[in-house]
């Protein structure tokens, strides 16, 4: 990395050119890359520090005082120009930051890279592709799809923050049994497609008509069995025909919904085959209104009917078979069925297996890929399309324009009417955005992978699971209705905004604060399904997600509106920041926001390396709470000192750059005032 990237890069590589210089000259052969540097746990140990000497003490047979004297020893103040003093302290060599040089070095490399701050390195020639949303196509988004989506935008915003080549698909099952369950449900209760209502709440709600008939098939075959007992049980007579009674209206339920079943089960070829395309896009569109009021953007949607109607899956399980690892078995539970055979795959490769087995937590480990009615399971599907991602198949899907999207983003799709193109997939990392639940299921998909010879696409394969959002009125069931559709969410986040901007900001007119509230309404909910590690259940509250002073989007979103104030303030007197000076901005406060300032590129870094969009939420956090503590104790238009003002003027201006980047890749909508 050079320091045109990552200031604080090349702070490190001062301290590590120090540290090297020592081994070389003691014939140690320890790589750069391997030299760990810490944070000392108090400022008065330095800014950053070394305990090497802890791990050569019995090398060396040395004292630990002796070793980290002597490794400073090699430092040269005129060579290692950004340390500004290096130091012994109980074994460990501590080093300290040249406070003029290093705000030099960060507040220009800002202004100089602009919007490319944040890049790590150039790694266009790599691409990463993120499956994100793959909501089923019945219905609207709830809180939890709009968290996964939320996650998996966020996560492709920091890659190409990055400096990533990303591709982002939305998949969509359009021949799942959902589908067919809602289209059946419309024919057999007359329902006709409105023109009033959004398609996705409306087949939202049929779908849970459909499922209060089918769902009750369990709970009535356990009253029928006990039904039955009582009636062979019984000798009283009239006990008897209430029972029989009892039981007649059962079984006329259940005949009912077996009826539903077959015309379901009939229903669904013509799903797949894509007689109900048409309905189901419609059912699409609408939920991408959601995904755009999020700042929520695709490349591509990929339909499931055209995996299959292209050959893909076909293709895919021709290969799969010829593994030892997948069997047809001629008897037991599993005749006639295609599996994945994981327990054998385990007893054969005991250590190749322990990633697979971190999620086994049952007694039969093996998956299903086809049923033995020839119908292919979900995990089948994922297979397919994971080899799909890395170019692993001959065939390819045809593609046509969907639509441009808000931000001016063109929308592609997979579609049987399309041309063939070759410019989706064949990723070199594939991300899957899907919750923890299903960690068994797509660990199995990338074990597939292995067991075919792909070794390299099974170790660019990532699952990024997260758990489920949790309302304070409980948990969500799509099928049973209780759920809260992120259009009525947003909605109400957008009205408890325009509460608060309108007692803020009474001279703002009625359209400005309509559009101030809209921005800060759908920033908090965003930010807030960001704001968790991902493995970590979030419970939604109003009262923490719109909190203009905690760690929250209108948080952060009123530090830019103060940056923003304080340059416009500054213009207006024709103050300018023309004192490159940096060196002046020695102050508690003003060190702390620059060397976090400094941070921005790790922290990106460290998102990748952790699948964790919310370290960056935290970086957004802690920048808004180093900007309020400078504008505290280091006034910039009041300054009289016009060398202090104007470098605190700079540091302003590369701090705005900074917080727009940050806004960028969390997806929040900037403002100038609210």
């Amino acid at each position: 990395m050079s320091a045109k990237v990552n200031p604080n890069e090349e702070f490190r590589k001062e301290i590590k050119a120090v540290i090297s210089a020592f081994l070389e000259s003691n014939n140690i052969s320890i790589p750069v890359s391997e030299i760990l540097l810490e944070y000392p746990p108090n400022p008065e140990f330095g800014d950053l520090s070394t305990s090497i000497a802890f791990t050569l003490a019995s090398k060396l047979k040395k004292n630990l005082m002796d070793i980290s004297r002597e490794i400073i020893k090699y430092y040269n103040p005129e060579v290692h120009k950004l340390i500004s003093k290096a130091e012994a302290v109980d074994g460990y060599g501590n080093f300290f930051i040249n406070t003029e040089r290093f705000n030099t070095l960060v507040i220009n490399t800002i202004k100089n890279l602009g919007k490319k701050f944040g890049e790590i390195e150039k790694k266009s020639d790599e691409k990463i592709l993120i499956e994100h949303t793959s909501v089923n196509p019945n219905k609207p988004w709830h809180v939890g799809h709009a968290r996964n989506a939320v996650l998996g935008d966020t996560l492709a915003r920091i890659y190409r923050r990055a400096g990533y080549n990303v591709e982002v698909q939305n998949y969509i099952d359009d021949t799942g049994k959902q589908v067919a369950d809602t289209i059946y449900a419309m024919n057999l209760f007359g329902e006709t497609l409105p023109e009033d209502k959004k398609i996705d709440r409306w087949m939202g709600d049929i779908y849970v008509h459909i499922y209060k008939i089918l769902g009750q098939e369990g709970h009535l075959k356990e009253e029928l069995e006990d039904i039955d007992k009582k009636i062979f049980s019984t000798d009283n007579a009239q006990e008897l025909m209430k029972l029989e009674r009892k039981r007649d209206g059962i079984l006329n339920l259940l005949d009912i919904i077996e009826k539903i079943n077959e015309g379901i089960n009939y229903v669904m070829h013509d799903v797949e085959k894509g007689v109900y395309r048409n309905i189901v896009a419609k059912c699409v569109r609408d939920q991408l209104k959601i995904a755009y009021k999020l700042n929520i953007f695709y490349d591509l949607l990929t339909w499931e009917s055209d995996i299959v109607g292209a050959g893909l899956f076909e293709e895919a399980m021709d290969k799969i078979k010829s593994s030892p690892y997948v069997v047809n078995p001629d008897e037991g539970p599993y005749k006639g069925c295609w599996i994945l055979a994981i327990k054998k795959y385990l007893d054969d490769n005991p250590d190749d297996g322990k990633a697979i087995k971190l999620f086994w937590n049952m007694k039969e480990p093996d998956k299903v890929l086809i049923r033995s009615n020839g119908v292919p399971t979900y995990v089948a599907k994922d297979i397919a399309l994971q080899m799909w991602k890395f170019g692993l198949l001959n065939k390819d899907m045809k593609y046509e324009e969907w639509n441009s999207q808000p931000n001016g983003q063109l929308l592609w799709t997979s579609s049987p009417g399309g041309k063939g193109m070759n410019r989706f997939a064949r990723a070199d990392l594939v991300i899957n955005v899907i919750g923890t639940e299903q960690s068994y299921d797509q660990e199995c998909v990338y074990t597939a992978l292995k067991i075919c010879g792909h070794l390299n696409e099974y170790n660019n394969s990532r699952h990024f699971g997260y758990a489920h959002v949790r309302m304070e009125t409980g948990r969500m069931s799509g099928r049973k209705g209780i759920w809260i559709a992120v259009d009525d969410i947003l909605d109400e986040a957008v009205r408890l905004a325009y509460k608060e901007v309108d007692k803020r900001r009474s001279d703002f007119s009625e359209e400005k604060k309509r559009k101030v509230s809209e921005a800060v309404g759908i920033s908090a909910v965003r930010y807030a399904l960001a704001n968790q590690i991902p493995s970590k259940e979030i419970i939604f509250k109003w009262d923490e997600v719109l909190n203009f002073e905690g760690d929250t989007a209108p948080y952060i979103q009123y530090a830019h509106v103060r940056l923003s104030s304080i340059l416009r303030k500054a213009e207006e007197k024709g103050v300018r920041a023309e004192n490159q000076n940096y060196g002046l901005l020695t102050t508690v406060d003003e060190k702390n926001l620059i060397k976090h300032l400094a941070m921005f590129p790790d922290q990106i870094e460290n998102a990748i390396s952790n699948l964790d969009p919310s370290i960056i939420t935290r970086y957004a956090y802690m920048l808004a709470n180093y900007l309020n503590k400078f504008y505290t104790t280091s006034p910039v238009l009041s300054e009289e000192n016009r060398n202090i003002q104007e470098a605190r003027l700079g540091l302003v201006k590369a701090s705005k750059i900074v917080m727009e980047n940050v806004h960028d890749t969390l997806g929040l909508t900037l403002l100038e005032e609210m």
